[in-house]
């Protein structure tokens, strides 16, 4: 092989290798997540794109990119001793905590830039965002095992900043319930990564829901969540987010599956890698809501 195109060949994969550093260190999965969120938010208010659906969610990402490094920041010492963690770019000594400092002052002023071009009340969202995680949720759920639950605000708050972003009032009846969604689905949510990842968490000493509550009562706790999460999806039509017969008949029967598919809570032989399924499950009911709806907004704005 040519030197020249060896040398190429090894930039790439070095380059390659940069960028799966950077999409670990700023959770890339979640963070997307997050914009689409912000992005469904935009969408429910106005029923179609405009350029501030663009800076709204570039925005919210960016934020949301510049809140995970930091806490991958306030974790790592931790993140070394759980199993599930233990690879990420920091405690593996990929990225110095000097360099993951920087690339957080730089995400966050990036998204205050994008902001800039937004409203106010989007840009105060996406800042109330990165202090309530980082700030709130992160310190206390090291402290208590209940932290889950104000720690769930997190998600409620991108898709607000989409609807502010439209234009729309973030007190209106429709993106409370649509808010609510968001923080009802994160609990059992979390509660699933818990059950499956229960001698992480207790090896890097979190406070969880088993020092109160069996295995088996926690699953059960949860499918209850699962349930309730399901039973907001399905009361969007009432609030004329959905239209269409046959998108209301899509959700109902999604609605229906997910509740079956998790049934195996209930299980008290159920195994540890069982609650995958459910976890991934759970997460699909959640971005299926967001594309039916997304859908009839388009067709019926």
């Amino acid at each position: 092989m040519p030197l020249q195109l060896q040398n190429s060949f090894q930039v790439t994969a070095s380059f390659r290798k940069q960028l799966a550093v950077l999409a670990e260190l700023t959770k890339l999965r979640i963070t997307f997540f997050v914009s689409i969120t912000t992005l469904f938010g935009f969408v429910s208010a106005k029923g179609y794109f405009t350029i501030d659906a663009l800076f709204s969610c570039l925005g919210i990402f960016l934020m949301a990119c510049s809140s995970a490094v930091l806490n991958q920041i306030q974790e790592h010492e931790i993140d070394s001793v759980m199993e599930r963690t233990k690879s990420r770019p920091i405690p593996s000594g990929q990225v110095s905590v000097k360099s993951a400092v920087l690339l957080v002052i730089e995400l966050f002023f990036l998204a205050v830039l994008v902001f800039s071009l937004t409203n106010w009340t989007t840009f105060w969202l996406g800042v109330v965002t990165f202090v309530w995680y980082n700030l709130i949720y992160t310190p206390l759920k090291k402290k208590h095992y209940l932290a889950i639950i104000p720690g769930s605000v997190i998600g409620a708050l991108p898709p607000m900043a989409g609807w502010a972003a439209a234009g729309r009032n973030i007190l209106e009846p429709q993106i409370l319930l649509i808010a609510f969604f968001f923080f009802v689905w994160q609990i059992p949510h979390f509660w699933l990564l818990l059950l499956q990842y229960r001698k992480d968490y207790e090896s890097a000493g979190f406070p969880t829901m088993f020092k109160r509550f069996t295995r088996e009562q926690l699953s059960r706790i949860t499918f209850a969540g699962i349930v309730f999460t399901g039973f907001i999806g399905v009361s969007f039509p009432i609030f004329a987010f959905v239209h269409a017969w046959y998108l209301i008949a899509i959700i109902l029967f999604a609605f229906i599956y997910m509740v079956v598919q998790s049934l195996s809570l209930l299980d008290k032989s159920l195994k540890v890698k069982s609650f995958k399924p459910v976890f991934i499950g759970v997460n699909l009911y959640v971005l299926f809501v967001i594309v039916i709806i997304s859908i009839d907004r388009f067709i019926l704005p």
